[in-house]
This record gives structure tokens, C-alpha cells and sequence, in this order.
């Protein structure tokens, strides 16, 4: 009987509560609520009943507005056992190359590739619990004050109800409740499995801390409401579909042509769990402006079919319309206008000039011998000259204008392995920066010469060696607005160099010196000894000119020293020999050859008499030099050739009878 009348107690309840929320819950289970605030209780003449019969007049002016109120509460509960499929979805969205910024210009396109991920993971799961929705309704004339809600299921234990478990419901969709208002919060609790056969119900806690008799605590109302837990599960599937929209918004000036779908989707229903989705589309600058930047916003948003949970990717792109740029065109021309020689040789004075005590014949003494000259410094000095035109192509004055020309050599010796050469063989030897303070800006098609001159040296090749080698003259013009879709910011020029027939000047130096002391033994406790030195010097300059070559010549040699016996160098004997020569010749016209021949002969003679023993010793010195040379120049239209030769033969000759 007792278990009778508790079910039909139930049933009333319930009907009860159902007749109230019948209109709130309208929404299902898992809406977040609604809100009644209808004016079905007001007068016909739109005064609110409860002033009925209130006399205006009892009213003090500055009494504070009344701050309480009250509630009341209902609640629905309803126990479930589920087995849940529930889907997860996760989404990214990137541009191809994860670009985030470029720069398209007026005029110009560009093709975007997007590609939005998808993936998608399930849980199965089964779930028992209670649901259901708690309406709450203030009752008073102010507007509630930290409304809260805890859900409390409990258990009968055999004497009583007791808390099985606690949680809080979300109010944030509705913290506050005006006077007359009422509201659904929907909740969900989770239970265990062992609780299918227990005796349940579900106890609504309901409290605001401006509850008229209770002000500035937590206090309120309760809503209670049996339930039981099913005997059978039920399968349900959560978020198995969901939808997929991709979203562009292109800025004014900007148009957008698509190449591929551009959605919706809808992804799910099968067993893929994985989608990849390109969308591409052509974004054309048809009128934005320079120097300006835009952001081109996209989104890619998935929706699931039943929680419509809403997940969103974005690939953000920032595009810059461009500074004012503009394209050139560079000519130039190049010539030597200035080329000098210097050559230096250093000689051994020892391979011609002979000091010492072996008896030497007449014949040996006049013999001339080859000399190898080392050639100490060989330096070619050119100066290249001309002018570098820069045209503007574009549309926009130039920036930043710079010019650099640079001279080139490559090599063509087949010798030499190119791969030792830098680059693509041709190897920078010299450069200068051009000015252009003359003209620092050029206009849109506004073309300007600016003029250059470079000096540079070649050293350690023989004047002949040149003709194995190539060069090149480099013009680089640079400006800070180039076109970047040309990826540089300037362009280049050339111009080979043809070296003229014939230098302007060769200087030819040639030095040689030496200094000796050497000792002759004389019989078996005496010697003589000799001490020497030699120097020589001589210079040689061509000029080349237009109207005329010259060659000039300036040599001189000196050979000096002393012979003594013994170690008397009082009574020594000196010998000083020397030659200058000095000689010029020119030849003018298309033709010229000129010949040069220089020559002269020095000696000295004398005798040292010295004590050896008891007899008197005569020795007799002669010393002598001879020198002789030679230069060649000859020149014509096609042909250019100068020579340069020498002879010199010298001697110290020490005769005496040894006893």
C-alpha cells in the first residue's frame, strides 16, 4: 500500500510540473532555456494588481528602492541510459607554403591555394544519469542577486534520502531574473551503473542572496522530483555529420575568381575520418593603390549536426599593394684611354763580371756569356673610360640611384683550369662607385649619360703575356624601387675592353750590383788581396703618341777597388772605372722604326812594388770594362714591337812572377 500511494503522489507531481513548464521546455533537453516575461497579470488599465488600493500619498519622497524579492522553483527528471557514439571534429585551415603576407600590385594577380584539414575521432561510451530542466520564477518586484542552482541527486538508503551527488548548474544564460520573470536552466548528471535498482530522486537547490527575510545571504527554495533509471539502454550518435563553410572577404579593389569548389560540404555519414579540401582562386589588384595594405580575411567554419558545435580555422593573409616601381635599361661604352709599363730586372753581376785568382787566357776573358735577368716588377696601369646610359622604362620616377662599374679578366690560357677562376670565369679586379650627383633622379622615360674613369693595375705578366687575357668593363645600376617581380634591384651592362696597339709608356728598369774581397796567396807566408765592386743601372722609357714614339735611354756603370799586399792597405793601389750613356731617338708617321746603339770602353792601369824577403816585388793591375747596347722600336697599323739588349765585359787583371 505504501509503495502504491507513493507512485500515485508521483503521478500528480509530475503532471504538475509538466502543465507548468510545458511551454519552456519546448526547446528539448539540451536547449539552454527561455524566459517569460509576459504581461498577462497587468489591469486592463496597464497597473500592475499588486499597487492596487496603494495610496500614493504614503510615499516618502527618498525612500530607497526595495532590494528583496522571492522565488519559486519547479523541476523536471528524467533517468537515461545511453550508449553514446560521440564524434570529435578538429579543424585547421593553412595557405600553401604557410605564406601569411605577399605583395600584389596594381594590375596584377596572384593564385591562392587554401587547404582547410578535417579530422574527425570518435568515443563509445556508455552513460546513465538524469536530466531534465529546473524553472525558476521571481516572485518579488527586484531583480534576483547572485542566483545559483546546485543539482543534488539522492539516494534512499532504507530510513532515508541521502546525497549520492552534487554539481552546479550553469545560470550564465540568465544570471539575473527581473521581477515577474521566470527561466529554464537544463542540467545533466552522471551516475554509476551499480544505482539501476536504487530508489532515486532529484532535489533542486535554488538560493539568491537578496531573499526577502534572509538579505545578504545565500537562501532560497528547493524543487524536488523522483526518478528512475531505465532497464534498457538506448543507442544514440552524437555529431556523426557536420557541415563545412569556407569564408572570404575581399577588400574593395580586390577581385576574386574562384578555380575550384568553394563549399559548403558536408563531411561525415561513412567511414572516413579524414578530409583535406583545396580551394583555390585567382586574387586580381584591379584598383587598389599603392602603398597600401590589406587583409584578406577567411575563415573556415564546421558545424556538427547535433551539438552544433561551431569549430573555426583561419589562415590569415596580409597583402601589400607596392611602393611606386619602375624598370631600366642600361647601355654603355668603354675605351683605354690611358696604358703605362714598368718592368724592373735585377742582374747577377757575378755571370759577367769575373774577380778571382785563377790563371785565365786572353781568349776567355773576351767571351761574352747570356745574362738571365730576374724580373722584379711588371706592373700594366690602364685607365678605361666612357659613359653609362640609364634609361627609366617605368612609370615612376627612379630611387636611390646607385652605379657601379667594375673591370673584368678572364683568362684564356687553356693552361689554366677555369674552375680556379671565380664565378663564371670572369674575375673582378677593379671597380668605382660612378657619380650620379649630377643627375640622382630620372623621370619616366627620361634617359641620362653618366660619365666614369677607372684606373687599375695588372701585375706579374710579361707585356706580351697580356694578349692571353680577356677583359670586360661591368656596369651595375641599382635603385631602391626596382620591380621586385623582376627579383633584383638593378641590371646590368657590358662592354669588352680591346686594348689599344701600343702603350702610351714603357719604363724599363734594369740594376745589377756586387761587391767581392778575395785573397791570392803569394809564395808560402804573403798574398795580395783584392777588393772589388760593381753597379749598374739603366733606364729606358718609350712614349707612344699619336703623332710620334720616343725612346730615351740614361745607363750607368761603375767599377771600382783596390789591390793590396799583405795587410798594408796604406800602400794600396785604386782603380775606378765608369761609363754613362745617355741617348734619345723619335720617329713620327704611320710607319715608325727607330734604332738605338750605344757603346764605350774604359780602363786603368797601374803597379804595386812591394818587399818580399830581400827582393823587390812588381806587381802589375790592369782593369778594363766594356759595355754595349742596343733598342728597337718599330711600329705600324697592325704591328707593334720594342726590344732591348746589353753586353758588358769586364775584367780586374793582376799579373806578377811567384816565386
Amino acid at each position: 500500500m505504501k509503495k502504491a500511494s507513493k507512485i500515485a503522489a508521483l503521478a500528480v507531481a509530475l503532471a504538475i510540473v509538466m502543465a507548468a513548464v510545458v511551454v519552456a521546455l519546448d526547446q528539448g533537453p539540451l536547449s539552454t532555456g527561455s524566459a517569460d516575461t509576459g504581461d498577462k497579470d497587468k489591469l486592463p488599465n496597464g497597473d500592475d494588481p499588486k499597487d492596487e488600493g496603494k495610496d500614493p500619498t504614503n510615499e516618502v519622497p527618498g525612500d530607497p528602492e526595495p532590494s528583496v524579492t522571492t522565488i519559486t522553483a519547479t523541476k523536471t527528471a528524467t533517468g537515461f541510459w545511453e550508449k553514446r557514439t560521440v564524434y570529435s571534429w578538429e579543424i585547421e585551415k593553412h595557405l600553401k607554403d604557410n605564406v601569411s603576407e605577399m605583395q600584389i600590385e596594381p594590375g596584377e594577380c596572384v593564385e591562392l591555394s587554401y587547404t582547410i584539414d578535417v579530422d574527425r575521432s570518435v568515443c563509445i561510451e556508455e552513460v546513465f544519469g538524469v536530466r531534465g530542466a529546473i524553472t525558476v520564477t521571481n516572485t518579488g518586484d527586484c531583480p534576483t542577486e547572485g542566483l545559483a542552482i546546485t543539482d543534488i541527486v539522492q539516494v534512499w538508503n532504507g530510513c532515508e534520502f541521502e546525497d549520492l551527488v552534487c554539481v552546479s548548474v550553469d545560470v550564465s544564460a540568465k544570471p539575473i531574473l527581473e521581477a515577474g520573470e521566470c527561466y529554464t536552466y537544463c542540467y545533466e548528471v552522471l551516475l554509476g551503473s551499480d544505482k539501476i535498482e536504487c530508489e532515486l530522486r532529484n532535489v533542486a537547490d535554488v538560493t539568491i542572496t537578496n531573499f526577502d527575510g534572509n538579505d545578504g545571504c545565500a537562501f532560497g527554495v528547493q524543487a524536488c522530483a523522483e526518478f528512475d533509471l531505465p532497464c534498457k539502454k538506448e543507442c544514440i550518435v552524437i555529431d556523426e555529420v557536420a557541415t563545412l563553410t569556407d569564408y572570404f572577404s575581399i577588400p574593395a579593389g580586390f577581385a576574386a575568381i574562384p578555380l575550384t569548389e568553394v563549399g559548403p560540404w558536408v563531411l561525415g555519414g561513412d567511414d572516413c575520418n579524414e578530409w583535406n579540401i583545396c580551394v583555390e582562386f585567382l586574387l586580381e589588384n584591379r584598383e587598389a593603390p599603392r602603398y597600401n595594405t590589406y587583409c584578406i580575411a577567411n575563415q573556415a567554419t564546421l558545424v556538427t549536426c547535433d551539438t552544433e558545435q561551431c569549430l573555426t580555422a583561419v589562415a590569415p593573409l596580409t597583402v601589400t599593394t607596392g611602393e611606386d616601381e619602375t624598370t631600366l635599361c642600361v647601355e654603355k661604352t668603354a675605351a683605354v684611354i690611358g696604358w703605362t709599363e714598368y718592368i724592373r730586372y735585377e742582374l747577377d753581376p757575378e755571370t759577367f763580371i769575373y774577380i778571382g785568382s785563377a790563371e785565365l787566357a786572353d781568349e776567355d776573358l773576351t767571351e761574352p756569356q747570356i745574362v738571365e735577368a730576374e724580373c722584379t716588377d711588371n706592373i700594366h696601369t690602364l685607365t678605361v673610360a666612357g659613359a653609362i646610359k640609364v634609361t627609366n622604362l617605368g612609370c615612376y620616377p627612379t630611387d636611390g640611384l646607385r652605379i657601379i662599374d667594375t673591370i673584368q679578366m678572364l683568362r684564356i690560357d687553356p693552361e689554366a683550369p677555369m674552375a680556379a677562376l671565380d664565378g663564371d670565369c670572369w674575375v673582378d679586379i677593379a671597380c668605382v662607385e660612378v657619380d650620379t650627383s649630377c643627375k640622382p633622379m630620372i623621370f619616366p622615360g627620361e634617359w641620362y649619360y653618366y660619365p666614369y674613369e677607372v684606373t687599375f693595375t695588372v701585375d706579374d705578366l710579361e707585356l706580351a703575356g697580356l694578349a692571353s687575357f680577356q677583359f670586360r668593363n661591368q656596369a651595375y645600376v641599382g635603385i631602391c624601387n626596382y620591380d621586385d617581380d623582376a627579383g633584383v634591384d638593378g641590371v646590368y651592362a657590358y662592354a669588352p675592353l680591346c686594348l689599344p696597339l701600343y702603350p702610351d709608356m714603357i719604363t724599363v728598369e734594369t740594376v745589377a750590383e756586387m761587391e767581392s774581397c778575395d785573397m791570392i796567396p803569394f809564395g808560402e807566408c804573403a798574398s795580395l788581396n783584392v777588393e772589388a765592386a760593381f753597379s749598374y743601372r739603366q733606364l729606358v722609357v718609350v712614349t707612344n703618341t699619336d703623332e710620334k714614339s720616343t725612346i730615351d735611354v740614361c745607363t750607368d756603370i761603375a767599377f771600382c777597388g783596390m789591390v793590396w799586399a799583405n795587410d798594408c792597405v796604406c800602400e794600396a793601389e785604386h782603380f775606378d772605372l765608369a761609363i754613362h750613356l745617355s741617348s734619345s731617338k723619335c720617329a713620327a708617321g704611320e710607319v715608325r722604326d727607330i734604332t738605338l746603339a750605344s757603346e764605350d770602353y774604359v780602363s786603368d792601369c797601374d803597379s804595386l812594388s812591394f818587399c818580399f824577403g830581400c827582393e823587390e816585388v812588381e806587381v802589375d793591375i790592369y782593369a778594363f770594362l766594356s759595355y754595349m747596347e742596343g733598342q728597337e722600336l718599330y711600329l705600324d697599323d697592325c704591328t707593334f714591337v720594342f726590344g732591348e739588349g746589353k753586353l758588358a765585359i769586364g775584367a780586374l787583371l793582376i799579373e806578377f812572377e811567384a816565386f
